[in-house]
């Protein structure tokens, strides 16, 4: 059970908070999220807060919180603030080890809006809690993040701090994002976001003129989330001869654009309905409305290492595995996102999102024994255990043990079935 209530009106629209007790399963995340959604011209600002014990928390703690220029306070990812282009931001993202225990293997990364710049040489580590600051390299918390290392207990020493500036460039959304993610050895990824609405200067008015006020809930121009493949990487272009040789120095997945297998590897993951058999079915933002009853979702994997690496190991993908989030909710808008993974690939991990959106409240549901891999050894399909949306599954080329030897011949489809299932 959900409860809503509204806590007051903006410029930007209607502002309502989601409370949960700590009995539901689901009130046990510790966060705090803001999404902005848009309806009729306005923005939807999701306060949600979740209580819980202690007790009942996962070991990884990790906050988000902005500051602008002239405040003397940093606000948290509840904060209802609006940013300003050509502007800067001071963030400062605090990570914690909540449990009685050491955490090994530390790594957070970030996902940051397309509108904000890192400024040059501002990112600075503290780690637990000191104030001397160490500095970090520009690209540190792209890709597969930084290696913070181990932290102690709760307690002094089990937590701290890294804090960067931001430029606001010209915004070609309505808002803009800041994704953290941290991870440790044998405990589940968390996250933090921060989702800032821009302030458009309109004759002294405040409102995001990027949604058009007039339209009505059944053609709004809906503003997409923040999705799609991540992280930036180095790309091979088919197109060019000399780059279809591949990576030579290991493996690299879905980094080619332009094959003729796929096109543009980056966004691999997409989904149909499951009555749609026409070329083009296939979409990473779901046809508006959403009519479908069961969607098949698919994901493509290409090693791009050369071949020549398969011979003696070097380009062969180990510990491979795909596993995708579901959301949880019924809501009008909901994103689901694969996560590509290896113990040896270059980044360690990639992602890609696919959008449904609809006129009114739904929500996904895996439906089980459908999850099936389709490659030259498997031409027919195999299929793969039920845990594609929870702990993730093997993937590999005969068999499912992790090893993704490199070249097209060895490339894979992974699908599975959703039931949209209405209130």
């Amino acid at each position: 059970m959900r409860w809503f209530s509204r806590i007051g009106e903006s410029s930007r629209g209607l502002i309502l908070r989601v409370a949960s007790s700590a009995d539901q399963p689901w009130a046990r995340v510790l966060g705090l999220l803001a999404v902005a959604a848009t309806l009729a011209g306005g923005v939807i600002w999701i306060e949600s807060r979740f209580s819980s014990r202690p007790s009942a928390q996962g070991p990884l703690r990790l906050e988000l919180e902005v500051r602008r220029p002239g405040d003397s306070a940093w606000h948290p990812s509840t904060s209802e603030i609006v940013v300003e282009p050509d502007s800067n931001l001071h963030v400062r993202i605090v990570y914690k080890n909540g449990a009685s225990r050491w955490l090994s293997r530390l790594q957070l990364r970030t996902d940051i809006s397309p509108d904000l710049d890192l400024v040059p040489e501002s990112l600075k580590w503290l780690p637990g809690g000191l104030e001397s600051s160490q500095s970090l390299a520009d690209g540190s918390l792209q890709g597969s993040g930084f290696v913070l290392g181990d932290l102690a207990p709760r307690g002094s020493g089990a937590g701290g701090r890294i804090e960067f500036d931001l430029r606001v460039g010209t915004p070609h959304a309505c808002t803009a994002l800041i994704v953290g993610f941290l991870k440790a050895a044998g405990v589940k990824e968390t996250s933090a976001m921060l989702t800032m609405p821009f302030d458009f200067d309109n004759d002294g008015r405040s409102e995001p003129v990027c949604v058009k006020p007039s339209l009505k809930p059944s053609d709004a121009d809906w503003l997409r989330p923040a999705g799609g493949w991540t992280p930036g990487r180095p790309v091979l272009d088919w197109e060019v001869a000399a780059q279809r040789v591949g990576f030579v120095e290991g493996p690299v997945f879905n980094s080619f654009i332009n094959t003729g297998v796929y096109g543009d590897e980056r966004a691999f993951l997409d989904a149909k309905s499951v009555e749609a058999s026409e070329p083009g079915s296939f979409h990473d933002v779901f046809p508006y409305p959403l009519s479908a009853g069961v969607v098949l979702v698919r994901a493509y994997i290409h090693n791009n290492a050369n071949q020549s690496l398969n011979e003696d190991g070097s380009g062969v993908a180990h510990g491979t595995s795909i596993r995708v989030d579901l959301p949880t909710g019924t809501e009008k808008a909901l994103r689901i996102r694969a996560y590509l993974s290896s113990d040896n690939a270059q980044p360690l991990e990639i992602t890609d999102t696919v959008e449904f959106k609809d006129v009114e409240p739904f929500r996904l549901r895996y439906r089980l024994g459908s999850t099936t891999i389709v490659n030259q050894a498997h031409p027919e399909g195999l299929k793969l255990a039920d845990g594609i949306a929870t702990r993730g599954v093997l993937l590999g080329f005969q068999d499912m043990n992790g090893d993704f030897p490199a070249c097209f011949e060895h490339s894979a489809y992974v699908t599975f079935l959703l039931e949209v299932l209405r209130p």
